[in-house]
């Protein structure tokens, strides 16, 4: 079901002021998107926004909106539960329209770990069967895309794009750089199509979405601001090692911004701990030098004895190592007959096995 399907009657349920909801024509700005939903923010959501570093005016101009639980639950097609919380509109480059919501729940449901720890679980939403898409600043001029001249930032989380938006912006006529968000540290990849299976099964098929094709990406300068806590987390260096392979084949020059955790977990967080200036500079002095797969690899913290860090004995590291290292290029082919991997050059540590058998496609 389209978003234009989902929200009719939310959108009539707002104009007649219907679930407790203010009418949404009494709040209608003259340059507000003709399907927006709910009502204007609360205080209690300004000043929680401006903790992240994201203002009343931007907050306005990117038209975040309050939504009761049933509109809540509307937007993201799910029934049970308390949807109320912040409403999160995607555009197009250049559309006035909304094209999606994504949701910020209130209250979230909680999950027990393994060690009985409760965790946030679903905190954002978006409907079911949604692909990934590009969160862009309010307003995004289609040639800020275009232009490759321009800097770009990749964050994780459409308020932490805010954020660095309003940096990017503050006291300058033009931008600084171009903040783009996606909703999760793999989400610059989704569903792109389907093909059919040995079984005739309909599949999946896996890969960068389609949004990245609004940006121009060859000899621009894309720095990667995931987490404070990337280091500690071996899927998502993983993810941001292939997002970044992924951005340098299309011809960009690609760097990580990266700071202690104690200054502050998300990017927003740490404007909001040591302001701009500083966040700037470190912006300024983030290397752009070529890639080398080493600095990839999932350490320990560094110490007096070991100033880079042990690395950790993990399954990500062997395939960031598998897949990057100089070592490995074309040692590896897979044995469609017997259905694994094989050698078919020297190994870094001896001679090809003898005999290696079967016929062998997809060299690495």
């Amino acid at each position: 079901m389209n978003l234009s399907n989902r929200l009719s009657h939310s959108v009539n349920d707002h104009r007649n002021g219907k679930n407790g909801a203010v009418p949404i024509d009494a709040l209608r700005d003259p340059s507000a998107p003709l399907n927006l939903v709910g009502s204007a923010l609360s205080n209690a959501d300004f000043i929680a926004l401006e903790a992240r570093w994201v203002n009343r005016e931007l907050a306005q101009a990117t038209f975040l909106r309050r939504v009761d639980s049933f509109t809540g639950a509307q937007l993201v097609g799910r029934k049970g539960g308390d949807y109320s919380g912040i409403a999160i509109p995607y555009f197009s480059p250049g559309s006035p329209y909304v094209r999606e919501y994504r949701l910020r729940r209130d209250h979230p449901d909680f999950e027990a770990g393994a060690n009985g720890e409760l965790r946030v679980k679903q905190k954002y939403l978006s409907p079911p069967g949604r692909g990934n898409m590009l969160y862009l600043p309010p307003g995004c001029d289609p040639s800020l895309l275009r232009n490759a001249a321009l800097p770009l930032i990749l964050t994780e989380g459409e308020f932490k794009a805010l954020a660095l938006w309003r940096l990017a912006t503050n006291a300058m006529d033009g931008p600084r750089f171009l903040p783009v968000g996606i909703a999760g540290v793999f989400n610059w990849r989704g569903t792109i199509a389907k093909a059919t299976g040995p079984d005739g099964q309909r599949l999946n098929v896996k890969g960068p979405i389609a949004d990245l094709d609004w940006i121009t990406w060859k000899d621009r300068k894309v720095t990667i601001a995931f987490d404070a806590d990337t280091g500690t987390k071996e899927q998502v260096r993983y993810a941001r090692a292939e997002l970044a392979q992924h951005l340098r084949r299309q011809g960009a020059l690609v760097g990580f911004y990266e700071w202690e955790l104690a200054q502050g977990k998300g990017v927003d967080d740490h404007l909001a701990a040591v302001g701009a200036d500083v966040v700037l500079g470190e912006i300024s002095r983030v290397s752009f030098a070529s890639f080398e797969w080493r600095n990839e690899l999932i350490r320990s913290k560094p110490t007096a004895a070991d100033r880079q860090g042990h690395v950790y004995p993990v399954l990500a590291n062997a395939i960031t190592a598998l897949r990057y290292a100089p070592e490995w290029k074309g040692v590896l082919a897979f044995n469609e007959f017997d259905l694994m991997p094989v050698a078919v050059r020297t190994t870094p540590w001896g001679a090809l096995p003898v005999g290696t058998p079967g016929r062998t496609t997809k060299t690495g």
